[in-house]
């Protein structure tokens, strides 16, 4: 999974350089992943065969984001992905 802050052009080659690229973490069998990351948002895109991969976009040639906001309750932030496929 690659995590970029904000909104990000659909581009299909992975980049480890590209500037809003925050972290790429490993997805378990199962294909969850766990990141820590400041309330923002967020682009969220899968890694297929050396492609990047998100089937949702936002209408303008960007990826969907997410929005991490800090949680009531446990103290930790947590990330709002109703409707949302990784």
């Amino acid at each position: 999974m690659h995590v970029f802050k904000g909104k990000v052009p659909v581009f299909a080659k992975p980049d480890p350089r590209h500037p809003a690229l925050v972290q790429i973490v490993q997805a378990d069998q199962d294909g969850v992943f766990k990141v820590a990351l400041p309330p923002g948002e967020y682009t969220v895109v899968a890694e297929i065969n050396g492609k990047l991969y998100l089937n949702s976009f936002d209408g303008q040639n960007n990826w969907s984001t997410v929005e991490v906001r800090k949680a009531s309750g446990h103290g930790g932030p947590s990330a709002t992905t109703a409707a949302a496929f990784f």
